[in-house]
């Protein structure tokens, strides 16, 4: 089975393993019928190919079957055909382990009356001629049974299970009439049920629920497996691989803004790269990703997929402009209740189905229509897509100033996006510095910015002894969580504090429990009076509202306060600190962990030895191997996922560099209790001339693959040329609440 490159698939290896774990489990009559539910181009088809590819090659005793149900099915009587014999083939392929059978994209009846004979399976041969029989005799009841019962006629006979895998089951939903949709649908309901072949399928839920099953829940004994989205970090990679694979230049600081414009999405963020690629464009800056997402929005391949959606559809020409009206409305973060009203009032009178167009856009997934509720579109490239529809097709806008419009919505998007993750790393150095407070004792100076300043500002001053200098003794804080006080107004993003409760000093009583209230002014501009009372009536609401006893206030900002600030912090008591100070307080009391890489005894390592040749997709092979081997250390799916990626951008650099001047890669893992390290390495040729040292990591893609493991280093040793990696199992002690 056909699948995208290990590159361009990530972060989805725990999903393929726990549907495979389940396809094992078929053997013990373990697992059911399930169900894969996901959001809308998330990945399924490709989890099913890579779960279909490892039963048939990874296991003897429960035979796969795959089947993807195309968009339109012109009749069920050509479906049961199709369904069928493919569904012979793959048996006779799994026995024959013979992948040129299932990968099979057209077939002839005497080739598969041949096949069947030479399986020497005499029930085969006579299954085929019952079909063949009730086919020509038209009799598209007993065809279906017998074509879609096919896979558990097969485990009964042979005696081993199956599993189908069915793709985009909802299809079946697309065939002319609603009787043959029925009849199929029916055997499938029946079929779901056997434990000699339960199914594992994908698709619309609501489609399958609504219209081939006619129920508002799946049937009995049926799991479901939901596919999670991708975490930003994951994106991030998935979006950084992409792009190195297909040679588009980025830039890595603002890779990760980008993938949050596209939602995380695989699709989105495919599309984008291949577009890059296709018009030779790069993704440097902010601007060169804008321009070439409004060009993919609204005359590229994004537009095609939304426009496509639309057209599937059962809707008339002007139930699609309807249907564009109320997606817009769909797109407000509290839709308009009293608008859909209006629509529905006016159907009668302008000629169209309100509820059909409702129901199409909700079985295509563009909205959510449950329980007879609109919910607001989440999809930031969807509403995009619709707004630019809305105000060029609806509203009339010249395209030139709807292409304008996006472009200035997206930078400016870009800008706050930006500007909220530079604070929201702030807050967590923040909420990093109370979490390491433990009755320490620091200069006051850091905490009062008057008195910093004065003492800047007086460098000839004879310096004051640490003895003589002002000290502050720190609590001990044993939880921080941070609460949003939107309520109290202001317009700024900034609108957090957070709350570090624990002791003033080493006596745990309720007379010694205090609580930190920290507030942050990200600004570049001076924090003055407004602010300073802003932060002080926010932090009085939180007392109030969580009945703190004794508290202390503090607020940071990046530059300075101006003296009416100041002249309010030192009435209110509130500490005042700017980003030197606060950096001079990490200094002395946030601790950097250090890293487990000393210390370590050469007894107490596990080590594997591997070559591999300099062949295309060798570093598969190698990939495998540490897998298996990562097993045994519990790093959780991310850090799987990440040395998974940094071994194979790893070892395809080791054959770029090698290339010419050796002939293997050899590889050397090593596993200790809590790490793992990886050692690539190359022999040179004595042919060829030695690479110099400076010449060594020229194309080695270090800082993407510091960003996968947590130490990597490169270097000339007595083998040659040595790339060693290293990835660390970290427990967190005290986590923030």
């Amino acid at each position: 089975m056909n699948v995208l490159p290990d590159e361009e698939f990530f972060s989805r290896e725990s999903d393929v393993q726990k549907l495979f774990n389940a396809g094992l489990d078929v053997a013990r009559s373990l697992q059911p019928s399930c169900f894969l539910t996901g959001s809308r181009k998330s990945g399924k088809t490709e989890i099913l190919k890579r779960v279909y590819n490892r039963l048939f090659w990874q296991q003897d005793t429960v035979i796969p079957f795959f089947h993807s149900l195309p968009k339109y099915l012109n009749s069920a009587e050509a479906f049961c055909r199709e369904y069928f014999f493919r569904s012979i083939l793959q048996f006779i392929g799994f026995i024959k382990k013979d992948p040129l059978l299932v990968m099979a994209e057209d077939f002839h009846f005497n080739r598969i009356i041949q096949l069947a004979y030479e399986s020497k399976y005499a029930w085969l041969v006579e299954a085929v001629d019952n079909f063949q029989a009730y086919s020509k005799g038209k009799d598209l009841p007993v065809t279906s049974e017998i074509a879609i019962h096919f896979p558990a006629t097969a485990s009964i006979r042979s005696g081993l299970r199956g599993f189908v895998i069915l793709d985009d089951f909802h299809h079946i939903a697309s065939l002319p009439t609603q009787e043959e949709v029925s009849l199929l649908a029916g055997n499938f309901l029946s079929a779901l049920q056997s434990r000699q072949s339960p199914h594992l399928f994908s698709g619309s839920f609501k489609t399958v629920l609504k219209c081939l099953f006619r129920t508002a829940e799946l049937p009995g004994n049926v799991d479901v497996f939901s596919l999670r989205p991708l975490q930003s970090r994951e994106a991030q990679i998935l979006f950084e691989g992409l792009c190195q694979r297909f040679d588009v230049p980025f830039e890595p600081d603002l890779s990760l803004h980008m993938v949050l414009q596209l939602d995380n999405n695989p699709f989105y963020l495919r599309t984008m790269v291949q577009a890059a690629r296709r018009e030779l464009l790069d993704f440097r800056s902010v601007r060169k990703f804008v321009d070439l997402y409004t060009h993919e929005l609204t005359e590229g391949n994004l537009h095609l997929y939304f426009d496509s959606l639309i057209h599937s559809t059962p809707l008339n020409p002007l139930e699609r402009i309807k249907a564009l009206e109320l997606l817009h409305l769909c797109t407000r973060k509290s839709p308009d209740f009293s608008a859909f009203r209006y629509f529905k009032n006016r159907e009668n009178l302008e000629g169209y189905d309100f509820e059909k167009i409702l129901s199409a856009l909700d079985q295509i997934t563009l909205i959510d229509y449950g329980l007879g509720v609109v919910t607001s579109i989440q999809d930031t490239v969807l509403r995009d897509w619709i707004e630019w529809n809305f105000t060029h097709k609806i509203s009339g806008l010249p395209m030139n100033q709807v292409s304008y419009g996006i472009t200035s919505e997206l930078l400016k998007r870009f800008n706050r996006s930006i500007q909220l993750r530079r604070y929201s790393h702030k807050m967590e150095q923040i909420r990093e510095l109370l979490l390491k407070m433990n009755f320490q004792t620091v200069p006051v100076t850091l905490f009062d910015y008057a008195l910093f300043l004065a003492k800047q500002k007086e460098p000839m001053k004879p310096a004051v002894s640490p003895s003589q200098e002002a000290e502050l003794t720190l609590p001990e804080i044993i939880s921080v969580t941070a609460v949003g006080t939107a309520s109290l107004g202001g317009t700024d993003f900034a609108d957090q504090i957070l709350i570090g409760k624990g002791f003033a000093s080493g006596n745990y009583s309720d007379e010694a429990e205090i609580a930190w209230l920290v507030g942050y002014n990200p600004a570049p501009e001076p924090v003055g009076l407004e602010e300073m009372q802003r932060f002080y009536q926010k932090s009085q609401l939180v007392m109030q509202r969580d009945n703190l006893k004794a508290i202390k206030l503090w607020l940071l900002t990046e530059n300075r306060f101006n003296q009416a600030a100041l002249s309010f912090a030192q009435t209110h008591q509130i500490y005042s600190s700017n980003s030197t100070q606060f950096d001079r307080l990490c200094e002395l009391i946030v601790k950097q962990t250090p890293l487990p890489e000393e210390e370590v005894q050469p007894e107490d390592l596990i080590t594997y030895d591997m070559s591999i040749p300099l062949a295309s997709d060798a570093e598969l092979v190698a990939v495998r191997a540490l897998e298996q081997i990562a097993e045994n250390i519990e790093f959780d799916d991310k850090s799987k996922g990440q040395i998974r990626m940094a071994l194979i951008e790893a070892c395809i650099n080791a054959k770029e560099a090698a290339a010419g001047h050796a002939e293997k890669i050899h590889l050397k893992f090593q596993t200790g209790p809590d790490r793992l390290i990886a050692h690539l390495y190359f022999e040179l040729l004595p042919t060829k001339n030695a690479l110099t040292h400076k010449e060594a990591p020229k194309g080695w893609s270090l800082k993407m693959l510091q960003t996968l493991m947590d130490d990597v280093r490169l270097s000339h040793t007595h083998r040659g040329l040595e790339l060693t990696m290293t990835k660390y199992l970290r427990n967190v002690k005290r986590e923030a609440v």
